[in-house]
Parts: structure tokens; C-alpha cells; sequence
């Protein structure tokens, strides 16, 4: 990543100066994604090493300290309070001296990268100013990520990718490994505890849109002439969707009605570029959030929360009712104080506008309890065979022909279990005969005979397809061409 966004600034001033030299005066738009702060974070030794020691206070500590540097600079408002650390983040000081030398070092290699980015956009900056391109110039800069990440959960990971699948990471291995975080031989993400500190004053992290330390990112908005009070925090909302909104506002452009004669649909969102002479707190706005379940609705100040209790690194096993709470975020910056008892009225109303919105978004259904489509499927229904969920049931297609003698299907009585599922189909040969066993996580769902041992799998164009089935499909799916509404991360096929 550090190499990358390197390249991207190193890209971005040369395309700067071929166009200003081959067409002087003509305008531009520069979209940037730099992902150098993005997991697993990695970074040059000496970027890292600036950052020695300088979070050994741990996260308990450093939202203290942050906190009070943003009521000092004025970044959140008099009055606003430091909201307290959930149950589910472990105290520092309940950490082990291995714990903590790791989290330690954890949150040094997360801080390098951000010090590399921010080196390489101050390169493009100073690069506009040298070509005195800088004073009709409007620049946005988001950093966050929906808020700091806490996937890890509280012990932090070596390896993300194996941390997604079984968040069982021998710790000792990992601590044994510190002095690697940061290098190519690891894939790191920081312990919950950081992303937590990295919110502040807001609750919990990333992936919890129901809580402002899932949604709530800062934003630089500059435009030399055109800002009335340079270096003042505007409290006015904003959302991604409004960026796109404000490049057409500045540069006097309609949204296009097609793009390459293909029709497009309303685009959402306000221009920001008012604020920029006249910051309007008070300018109405809805804005609906989601992810996994979790709910959040913000409207005209207020905010309305739908969280489940689940922390991010939590499995989610089964569905779990919403607790509905509701915060005045114009006296309540950081969401502490739950007025939904007190405004029940406001509770009711705020609640139908998020189905609502939620409708008109297609965001519903929240969960796929009862997921259909196919896993892995080869050959048709004149030879073939498919695994596939059915309204969540597990099941398996067998097809020597379309004789319903030479015809098979195993399914499972039960739905699957939400959350992460193992689904395996296993094939045995007892006496001459197939069977078909269906297991989910280790637990046998289902078995059945086939009947035959071998078939050929028919159809011109027919090929080995995963979540979906194209061409003439092995069975009757519950969706079109077999395309599963769920999430298959993999599919593996082995020869004993």
C-alpha cells in the first residue's frame, strides 16, 4: 500500500503537468483513494520507528488525551461528553505485559501509514501551488472508513484474513511476532481497543451504523475565495453521496441524464458548497445507514439507532431483536444520552420514515434467513448435479436424465443456521450404491441414495458454474438462473 499510494501521487503530478502544458486553463477532476490506512496496514521501518512508544499509555488513556486536544482546537463543541468504553473492550490496564507490547506496537505500524499518506498528499498539494493551480482549485479530503476498524476484535490479529474466518489466533504466537507487524510477513489489523480510541468521543467503530463511530468521519472542504471563515468547523451534515452533488455545483454542470445512451437513475444527495461561505447546522436532511442488520436514520439533528447488541467480530449465529434508541445530536455530539423513553412520539415518527427510506433504497430484507440458490452446479437437468440452499434448507440434485427414475434430491429438514456455515457434500459407496451426505459445520444434515454411481454431465455450453447455474439449469431453483442470495465466500472441491 505505501508503495501504491506513492505511485498514485507520483501518477497524479505528472498527469497534472502534461495537461497543464498541452492545454493550459482547461479544467480537471481528480478522484484519489489512497489505501495505505486501510488493513492490513504495512510500512517503511523508519515511519514506523517515529512512532515509538508513543501510544504505550494504551486506548483508555489516548481517548482521554484526544479528547480533550479536540475540545481545546474546537473540533467538537463545548459541552459534549467523552462517552464511555463498552463492556466488550477490554480495560488497558487488564491487558498482559505481552498483550500490550503487542496492541502497543500494533497501533505504532497503524499510525506510519497514515504519516505516509499524508506526505504523498502534500506532495500533490504543493505541486498545485507550484504551478499556481492551487487558488481555483476545490479539494475534499475524507479519512476515515466508516469509522476506525474493529474487526480484529480485542486481541488484535497477525493474519486478517485467517482473524475473518476463525478470530482463534494463538496469541502467543502472535506476541511472539511482534517485532514483524508492520513487515511482508504479516497481514495486521489493530486491536478493537485502538479503532475505539480512534473514534473519540464517539461509540464503538466500523461496521456499526447504528452507533455515530460507525458513521461519523471528518472532511476537509477548501476553495481558496470562496471560504468565509478559513479554518472553522462547520457542524453541518454531510454524506458521501453529497461529494458528487458539490463537484457539479462548482464547475456549473447538470447531472447527466445518460451516460453512453444508458439512462440514469435520480442522483441522491445536496451540494456542500454553500457551507463553504454560510455553515448551516440547521439545513434539513434525512439520511438512512445500514449494514448487517444494524440500523441508523439521521433527521435534522436528531438520530435514530436499531443495534442488535452485537459487537462486529461476533459471529451472528441467529437473529437478534433491535433495541431502538434516540439521541439529540445538536446537544448531543457524541450520542450519550438515549431520549427515546422521553420522545415517543418522535421514537414512532422516526421509525416510519426509516422503513420508508429503507424501502425505497432497497435495503429490506435485513437478513437472508431463508437464502436460495446454487453453491456449485455442472452439467443440466439431461445430466448433471447441483448443490444449492432452498429457503435456507440445504439440498442436493442429482440428474442422470429427465427419466424421474434417474433423478435424485437430498435435502435437509432443517433451515441452516444463520451466520457462517460450513455446508459440505460428501459421497459415499456402500454395496454398489451412491450416497449423498449433507453436513453443516461438522453435523450431519441429510442423506439419500443415488441412483447410479456415475453419470455424464450433458448440455452444449454446460460448464461447472458457483452461485448460480447458467444454461439450462440441474433443477428448479427459487431464483433466476440459481443466483444464491447469500454470501459464499469459497467453494472447494477434494478427492479422497
Amino acid at each position: 500500500m505505501m508503495m501504491l499510494d506513492k505511485r498514485l501521487a507520483d501518477d497524479i503530478i505528472r498527469y497534472l503537468r502534461n495537461q497543464n502544458a498541452a492545454a493550459p486553463g482547461k479544467r480537471f477532476m481528480l478522484y484519489w483513494a489512497p489505501g495505505s490506512t486501510h488493513a492490513p496496514h504495512q510500512a517503511p521501518a523508519d515511519y514506523i520507528a517515529r512512532f515509538k512508544g508513543r501510544f504505550d499509555q494504551g486506548w483508555d488513556k489516548l481517548r482521554e488525551e484526544t479528547f480533550k486536544r479536540q475540545l481545546a482546537a474546537g473540533i467538537v463543541p463545548k459541552g459534549t461528553k467523552l462517552t464511555p468504553r463498552p463492556a466488550e473492550i477490554p480495560l488497558w490496564d487488564s491487558l498482559t505485559a505481552g498483550q500490550k507490547a503487542f496492541a502497543a506496537r500494533a497501533m505504532e505500524v497503524a499510525a506510519a501509514p497514515m504519516a505516509y499518506q499524508d506526505e504523498q498528499i502534500g506532495r500533490v498539494l504543493a505541486e498545485l501551488d507550484r504551478m499556481g493551480l492551487s487558488s481555483n482549485t476545490l479539494v475534499s479530503i475524507i479519512q476515515g472508513d466508516n469509522g476506525a476498524s474493529g474487526e480484529a476484535g480485542p486481541p488484535g490479529t497477525i493474519n486478517e484474513l485467517r482473524s475473518i474466518s476463525t478470530h482463534d489466533e494463538n496469541e502467543a504466537w502472535m506476541e511472539a511476532n511482534t517485532d514483524k507487524l508492520g513487515g511482508p510477513e504479516t497481514y495486521r489489523n489493530s486491536p478493537v481497543g485502538w479503532a475505539w480510541a480512534m473514534n473519540t468521543p464517539l461509540r464503538w467503530v466500523k461496521q456499526m451504523p447504528s452507533m455515530l463511530g460507525g458513521v461519523r468521519n471528518g472532511m476537509i472542504l477548501n476553495w481558496p475565495g470562496h471560504v468565509a471563515h478559513p479554518g472553522a468547523v462547520c457542524s453541518q451534515f454531510g454524506h458521501l453521496v453529497d461529494i458528487a452533488r458539490t463537484v457539479l455545483d462548482a464547475a456549473k454542470l447538470p447531472a447527466p441524464d445518460s451516460v453512453y445512451s444508458v439512462k440514469q437513475k435520480p442522483l441522491d444527495g445536496q451540494s456542500l458548497l454553500g457551507s463553504l461561505a454560510a455553515c448551516d447546522g440547521a439545513k434539513p436532511r434525512t439520511q438512512y445507514f445500514e449494514i448487517g442488520g444494524k440500523v441508523g436514520l439521521y433527521l435534522d439533528g436528531w438520530f435514530l439507532s436499531g443495534d442488535d447488541g452485537r459487537p462486529s467480530w461476533i459471529e451472528q449465529t441467529k437473529p437478534r431483536p433491535l433495541t431502538w434508541t434516540l439521541y439529540n445530536l445538536d446537544k448531543d455530539f457524541a450520542q450519550g444520552t438515549d431520549l427515546a423513553a422521553k420522545e415517543p412520539a418522535r421514537l414512532s415518527e422516526m421509525l416510519a420514515l426509516w422503513k420508508a427510506e429503507a424501502a425505497r433504497n432497497n435495503v429490506f430484507p435485513l437478513d437472508k434467513p431463508d437464502a436460495s440458490g446454487a453453491v456449485l452446479a455442472w452439467g443440466s437437468k439431461f445430466g448433471g448435479l447441483g448443490l444449492y440452499l432452498d429457503h435456507g434448507h440445504a439440498a442436493f440434485a442429482w440428474a442422470k436424465s429427465t427419466d424421474p427414475a434417474e433423478m435424485a434430491t437430498v435435502r435437509s429438514a432443517t433451515t441452516l443456521p444463520q451466520g457462517k456455515v460450513n455446508l459440505t457434500l460428501r459421497f459415499e459407496i456402500k454395496g454398489g450404491t451412491a450416497i449423498a451426505i449433507l453436513s453443516s459445520n461438522g453435523v450431519e444434515l441429510a442423506r439419500g441414495p443415488l441412483p447410479s454411481i456415475a453419470f455424464q454431465p450433458s448440455g452444449n455450453g454446460e460448464s461447472l458454474d458457483i452461485c448460480r447455474d447458467l444454461g439450462v439449469g440441474v433443477t428448479a431453483y427459487a431464483t433466476p438462473f440459481g443466483e444464491i442470495k447469500g454470501d459464499v465466500p469459497h467453494v472447494s472441491i477434494d478427492f479422497d
